[in-house]
């Protein structure tokens, strides 16, 4: 997984693709009890399986890549003692009291505690984990129903340059593939400024002429301390992160980090900010707004397909290959997304994936957009890339904020 950008400026990190690599650090935290604990995996306090209530009022973050559980002192079990494995990509070590991985999840409901997996957030850099376990068979088979209807809820920032969330010519996805240049043209590159250069950070969208749509989490680093306006530098018409697309590409500075007041970290909650550009943006064929839902639209969206961009990586462990990528996918009802984790899934999430795995987001595409067409082709940004399981893993579909919730919120901050 990525490391910080603090961690990665020690490191003499040069180029704009975050090296992988997960760390695992003891931190000392304190349980709902008020005791003295350390935020380790689940596998290391099973006894808050007894307590489902407990066990959700105990997460925390072990570092910015893994959720776990805090557990009190007294209780923690020892460290197993599978060796930690260093990546062969990265020439920096890698520090860990645990395995990278744990055991592989089971579609047995007689799964064992130390079964348990931490399932790897869908982001590169900032990435995270969280902890799931298998269903029963009768909820790991269940497949959303298929809708290819388009969208047809209105949109409610139409009229900031004429017109919103027109893509490039076919700017339609059959399955997970490269895009080409200025196919999906509200699409954001956040980087981080380090005295070393711009490293990739999240993904984003452009909602008017000086705002970009990202989530929450993006603009702080692992200890949740939020960035300063001048570490983030947003490029916008570009396809491939590593080279030149010749297609005017715009490079911005930042004014204002605005993260949603109500975020929480342990939850990823109200996982939505926007990034304020230091001047506006000359749209062209490949700049260009999407489209934002109505204020909280009571159109239900299950089983409609949508589409994610992103510039993440192909698959779960591996590098981000710098150019766009998108997938299209069923759009879940909350209920069944819900019944895969213990993460409660509220109705300020949206849930979107094939029950197979498969085709998600994926490490690196944070942030990003998760898009859905109306009748006439134009796209809207239904929910932004939050977290998930390992890449495309079955059974667990990749969860989003749900952008219409937030409707209010984002016209007070951007008028």
């Amino acid at each position: 997984m990525g490391c910080s950008a603090e961690e990665e400026n020690g490191r003499g990190l040069k180029t704009t693709i975050i090296k992988r690599q997960v760390l695992f650090q003891a931190r000392p935290c304190v349980t709902p009890e008020r005791q003295p604990g350390i935020c380790s995996a689940i596998a290391r306090c099973p006894q808050l399986m007894l307590d489902i209530n407990r066990l959700r009022r105990s997460v925390c973050m072990q570092n910015l890549i893994v959720l776990g559980v805090c557990c009190p002192l007294i209780q923690i079990l020892p460290v197993p003692a599978t060796p930690a494995s260093t990546p062969s990509n990265s020439s920096t070590e890698t520090t860990t009291t645990e395995p990278t991985t744990q055991a592989s999840i089971s579609n047995s409901s007689s799964q064992q505690l130390t079964n348990m997996d931490f399932l790897t957030g869908i982001i590169e850099s900032p990435p995270l984990h969280y902890i799931s376990y298998s269903k029963p068979d009768s909820i790991v088979g269940y497949k959303p129903p298929f809708d290819n209807q388009p969208f047809d809820g209105s949109s409610s920032n139409s009229d900031l340059a004429g017109t919103c969330g027109i893509g490039g010519r076919n700017a339609r996805v059959v399955g997970g593939h490269e895009s080409y240049p200025g196919q999906w043209p509200w699409m954001a590159a956040l980087f981080i400024v380090t005295a070393r250069g711009k490293e990739y950070w999240c993904g984003g969208s452009l909602i008017d002429s000086l705002h970009i749509l990202t989530a929450a989490h993006c603009l702080s680093d692992r200890r949740g301390y939020k960035y300063n306006a001048r570490q983030i530098v947003v490029r916008l018409g570009e396809n491939h992160l590593l080279h030149s697309d010749g297609n005017g590409m715009q490079e911005f500075s930042v004014t204002s980090l605005r993260p949603h007041p109500q975020f929480q970290r342990n939850g990823f909650y109200n996982d939505i900010g926007l990034v304020k550009l230091a001047r506006p943006v000359k749209f062209s064929d490949y700049i260009q707004p999407v489209c934002l839902p109505s204020s909280r639209s009571s159109k239900s969206m299950v089983g409609k397909m949508a589409t994610v961009v992103g510039w993440g990586a192909m698959s779960y462990g591996s590098r981000g290959t710098g150019s766009m990528q998108q997938v299209s996918m069923p759009i879940w009802d909350n209920k069944d997304c819900d019944s895969r984790y213990y993460q409660p899934i509220t109705g300020n999430f949206v849930c979107a994936g094939y029950n197979e795995g498969g085709k998600d987001a994926c490490q690196g595409d944070s942030g990003s957009p998760l898009m859905v067409p109306n009748n006439s082709r134009e796209w809207t940004v239904v929910g932004i890339v939050s977290f998930g399981t390992k890449c495309a893993s079955p059974g667990y579909p990749g969860v989003y904020t749900r952008v219409s919730e937030y409707i209010d919120w984002i016209r007070q901050n951007t008028h």
